[in-house]
């Protein structure tokens, strides 16, 4: 079962993420590319759907949707080595289901199974996704970019934990996004915020300031539409 986390923890548990950025090739935190563009994006987290692994990223990444007109390269996804196997397809984008939401389910083939079995050593796999919640603007929050020469991940406090834009993505959403006081680069998108131990948030842009999607919304989502379904984690 997902465990989701209300309570504000006061400190990362165990060793500290944020010394160095995720080199596993398939791990929250990882980069991506989706499509034949080579669209960059990050993972935010790794799920169990009916007994399969499927990666979590931003929607928007994908252009076309997933619906029965989206364009077939768009819906694959590959790690950024260049000339490298599929390593996920498409399942599903949220950003133009009502409600939407800036999220993405993707099932690993099975090249990405291969690689999420050789990223068990990466720091970024948590056991709990955590809520947002009053107080957590008065702790930190850890953010793994995953744009290209992406440095270490950092850490900051949450300025807004129920921000609204209508500039971000103009048919929506509009509101319920972390809002964090920097400035986010193209290829961050998807990636992983964590706090306290805990999945928290992913990518979703920014206008001047950064807005991120809670992953616990994103797990709710998935539960009422798959039933069981359960973080991924060595």
């Amino acid at each position: 079962m997902i465990k989701i986390q209300t309570s504000a923890l006061s400190s990362l548990d165990g060793p500290d993420p944020r010394r160095d950025r995720v080199t596993a090739p398939l791990a929250p935190g990882a980069p991506i590319t989706v499509g034949d563009a080579r669209r960059r994006a990050g993972i935010a987290a790794v799920v169990v759907m009916g007994g399969r692994p499927h990666l979590i990223t931003c929607g928007h990444v994908f252009e076309g949707g997933s619906g029965p007109g989206a364009a077939r390269g768009d819906a694959s996804v590959f790690t950024t080595e260049i000339g490298g196997p599929a390593i996920a397809t498409l399942t599903r984008s949220y950003l133009d289901d009502a409600p939407r939401l800036d999220a993405a389910v993707c099932e690993l083939l099975p090249d990405g199974v291969v690689l999420l079995e050789a990223s068990k050593h990466a720091q970024t796999w948590f056991t709990d996704c955590r809520a947002p919640a009053e107080g957590d603007t008065d702790e930190l929050a850890v953010f793994w970019p995953t744009h290209d020469d992406a440095g270490a991940p950092f850490a900051m406090k949450p300025t807004s934990l129920d921000a609204s834009t209508q500039v971000l993505f103009p048919g929506g959403p509009h509101a319920g996004f972390i809002k964090l006081p920097f400035t986010a680069q193209e290829g961050d998108s998807g990636s992983v915020l964590a706090m306290g131990g805990a999945y928290y948030a992913l990518c979703s842009g920014q206008v001047g300031t950064t807005y991120f999607t809670p992953i616990a919304s994103i797990l709710r989502r998935l539960k009422r539409e798959h039933g069981d379904v359960e973080l991924w984690h060595p």
